[in-house]
Formats: C-alpha cells, structure tokens, sequence
C-alpha cells in the first residue's frame, strides 16, 4: 500500500515538473526589446515611433507587415520625396521589403528617415537618461524611427539626432552628429544653386577652399587664445580646458552669444540682395 502511493506521489511530483519545465520559455521569452543610445552629452530626450509592426520569423526577418502606431501610413506612401526604391509601393509590406538587407545607420535608411520624420504620429517609447546614456524601453520587434526631442538649448558641440533603426532585439547605438553647422549649411546652399544652374563646379571649388581656409584660420585664432590664457595661468591642460568649455558650459555659450553679436560686420544691402538670391 505505502509503495503504490509513493509511486503515485512521484508521478504526480514528475507531471508537475514537467509543467513547470514546459512553462519556463513562456516566461523566460521577451517580446520587447531595450534601445541604448550613448551620447556625448547629457540633457537629451529621445522618442522612438514605430514605423513597421510584424511578427519576427526564425530567420530574424519580419512578416505580416504592418504600419505601427507611430506613422501616418497613407501619407507616407503617397510622399514622392521618398527614396527612389521606396515610391510606388502599395502597402506597409511592399515599403518594408525594400529595407531588408539593409543596415542600421546606412545613408539609405537615412534619406528613409528624414522622409518618415514628416509623417509621424504617436510616440511608443521616450528615454529615461543616466548621464550620457539613454534607455528606451519596452519596444516590440518592428523598424522604429528614433527622434531626438530635446527642447531645451543644448551645450555647445551638442547636436541633434535622428535614427532608422530596424529593432529585434535589445540594441545600442552611439549618438551621432546630424547639426547644421555654418560650413554644412554654405555647402547645401552652394549645392542648391549648383542644381538651379545659378553656380558652376569651378565656382564650388574656390568656394570649398575658401571654407577649409576660413577654418584653419578659426583654429589659429582659438590656439592663440588658449596660449594668452596659459601665460595667465601658467600651466594649463589646453586640450582639456577647450573639451570642458565646448562642454556643458552656460559661460561657454554667454561669452560666444556676447562676442558674436560685439564683432558680426555690419551686413550692406548688396550683400543682403546676393545672399537672398542665391540662398
């Protein structure tokens, strides 16, 4: 009697555990994933917004397309400033199997980016911040648009990003630099009128020698600088002291507004007809 009821204790015990080891993967999978963006400077805020929901195949690419939340799918589709290789497609799947193969990061899933940056909706995910590094979590497989959406001004040096990313498990990223600087924006100015007929290649020529000498002279001017504060002081780490200035430094950006505004050449009409004609 006591030997038939330990069996049926051990297999009732054996049953149990074979449960038990049945529901372990259902718990132990996740089905979202966690964004880390290291950055160079705090204060940011990222937002993420899914553009493409699916479900993950084994072979790690996405099926049953669909536009996630965070896009206006029918305006996107009808935008004709898509790349090239993503205009004309009917539907959220056609879109995306244009992206496949693609990798994070590429000039072609940014020109995507800059696209769907126009069309978005609602927000899935917004970072929480630790220092220079930034979390996004809870993110479901899919391809995301991640914004950079600080309001606040930031240090100087610091820029703002944009990011097409396809997630399917927790990634990182390091936060990159897409500012408009004086030189880029001169650049994209001379293009656009490059591509109107208003300028030559020639003419872009001297243009791009005149910035790269114009820079060369920025940077003699902030050697001597540092080199007059070094007398003062002595001793002075230069290329430290310039990193912590450009860095997170409110007197940094006082003294550059002030100085700029003290020394900006008075602007005379032609000049302001020329740059408007040829912006």
């Amino acid at each position: 009697m006591m030997k038939k009821a330990i069996k049926k204790l051990l297999a009732a015990l054996l049953a149990v555990a074979m449960l038990c080891a049945m529901a372990v993967p259902a718990f132990a999978v996740s089905n979202t994933h966690t964004l880390t963006i290291n950055g160079t400077t705090s204060g940011h805020t990222y937002e993420a917004y899914q553009v493409f929901a699916g479900k993950l195949a084994e072979n790690g690419v996405l099926s049953d397309i669909t536009f996630g939340t965070g896009v206006d799918g029918a305006a996107l589709l009808a935008d004709t400033s898509l790349p090239s290789e993503l205009r004309g497609k009917g539907s959220a799947a056609e879109l995306a199997s244009a992206l496949v193969g693609k990798e994070n990061d590429s000039e072609f899933l940014n020109e995507f980016a800059k696209v769907i940056s126009t069309h978005l909706a609602n927000v899935t995910g917004i970072s929480a911040g630790n220092g220079t590094t930034y979390t996004i979590s809870g993110l479901a497989d899919g391809y995301y648009f991640i914004k950079d959406a600080t309001t606040v001004n930031l240090p100087n040096g610091a820029t703002y990003s944009r990011y097409m990313l396809n997630i399917v498990a927790d990634a990182s990223i390091a936060a990159k630099d897409t500012s408009v600087t004086l030189t880029k924006e001169i650049k994209q100015n001379h293009l656009a009128r490059l591509q109107a007929g208003r300028c030559s290649i020639e003419l872009g020529f001297i243009l791009t020698d005149l910035l790269t000498d114009y820079e060369r002279i920025s940077d003699h001017c902030s050697n001597i600088a540092v080199a007059v504060i070094e007398l003062q002081h002595d001793a002075l780490d230069s290329h430290r002291y310039l990193n912590e200035m450009k860095r997170d430094s409110d007197a940094f950006r006082e003294m550059y507004v002030k100085f700029r505004e003290k020394y900006t050449l008075p602007e005379s009409a032609y000049i302001a007809r020329q740059a408007a004609e040829y912006r």
